[in-house]
């Protein structure tokens, strides 16, 4: 039990005081901002986005969206919209990924000093962009963000613990932030300068990499560039896996297993003693040798953790919280399924492509 209480105090360490994008920055923006949105099989969500930029307090020069080969109504919504439209009507070229692809095409025919690669699922409050540009410019290195997560069901919910576990590598909460480089970058939300993203090569150099932010999150560091990370929190915003267990199943699937494996060992000891005092917590309410009460104040610990953790996050419910044990059981299977994906199959599958590993 002493154990089980020292690993909720890990977690502390771990998650303790996110970083989030700060509402007081004032600046005078007047350089060309190109918005670059990758877009596959986006019709649900690519009018939410496209509106939001149109509603910003900051002139954005020209939103291109790179439509990667869609079979939905994805490139005539973005018309529609106003956005230039950029339509890739065949596979990616051998060794490209799709997104990189996609990325990288946008910023080939953008002009901007100022990349902004967004999502198409994000979507973006009024000042957003305005508040992003002047970060940027303060920070001088490359800005990244991890969007609040909007949800709508209770499957949705069950992404709670991959959005808090994608925290810890990037160091932007608990006492590491101001320590340790950040392993990488979000790929959501990505700031940079014109010249940072030709100097690295940018997504070009990540062409192959199924955790492409990260990897450039890595080259921007190699090559003596800073990043920085942050959580959306009231500006940027996002809705994951709408559709149900099958999406999330297969949007985690697809790399939560290549993410943890680029930890370092002392943070990967760490986030394995968290986990593994959370679901001893829960396992303890069947044990008469703990006994309940003692058990059951393990539990209300963990519960309230969780709960305080996942504010800064996303819309998630206390009632969620109180059901933490489902949530490490379910990222545990998919953990293991995305390992057997990725390195006993050599492959995944995301959006309707079967995509080779290695």
């Amino acid at each position: 039990m002493l154990l089980v209480i020292i690993f909720w105090f890990v977690g502390w360490i771990l998650f303790f005081k996110p970083r989030v994008i700060p509402f007081n920055l004032k600046c005078r923006v007047d350089t060309d901002i190109s918005v670059i949105i990758p877009a596959r099989n986006e019709e649900e969500n690519i009018g939410k986005l496209l509106k939001s930029l149109k509603e910003q307090t900051q002139k954005i020069s020209e939103i291109i969206v790179v439509d990667d080969n869609s079979s939905d109504r994805t490139a005539e919504i973005a018309k529609e919209m106003g956005g230039k439209v950029i339509k890739l009507r065949e596979e990616p070229p051998p060794g490209w990924l799709g997104k990189a692809w996609a990325c990288w095409n946008g910023f080939l025919q953008s002009r901007g000093r100022v990349i902004i690669f967004l999502d198409a699922d994000v979507t973006l409050s009024f000042d957003a962009i305005r508040s992003l540009v002047c970060l940027q410019r303060e920070k001088k290195g490359l800005i990244s963000v991890w969007p609040y997560h909007q949800i709508g069901n209770f499957s949705e919910s069950l992404s709670l613990l991959f959005n808090l576990i994608a925290l810890f590598p990037m160091r932007i909460s608990g006492i590491f932030k101001n320590i340790f480089k950040p392993m990488g970058a979000f790929g959501p939300c990505i700031v940079t300068t014109r010249e940072d993203y030709h100097r690295t090569g940018g997504h070009m150099s990540v062409r192959g990499s199924v955790v492409e932010d990260v990897m450039l999150g890595k080259i921007y560091l190699k090559n003596g560039i800073p990043v920085y990370n942050f959580l959306g929190w009231k500006m940027v915003s996002f809705r994951m896996y709408p559709k149900g267990i099958h999406s999330i199943v297969e949007g985690w699937g697809k790399n939560i297993a290549m993410g943890l494996s680029l930890l370092d060992f002392v943070s990967f000891i760490l986030l394995f003693l968290w986990i593994t005092g959370a679901i001893s917590a829960g396992f303890f309410l069947n044990s008469k040798s703990t006994g309940f009460f003692r058990s059951l104040i393990l539990y209300f610990l963990y519960s309230f953790q969780i709960f305080l953790l996942s504010k800064k996050i996303g819309s998630f419910s206390l009632i969620s919280s109180f059901l933490f044990p489902l949530h490490f059981i379910f990222f545990l299977f998919i953990f293991f399924f995305s390992f057997f994906q990725t390195y006993i199959l050599k492959r995944v599958i995301w959006k309707g492509r079967r995509v080779r590993i290695g």
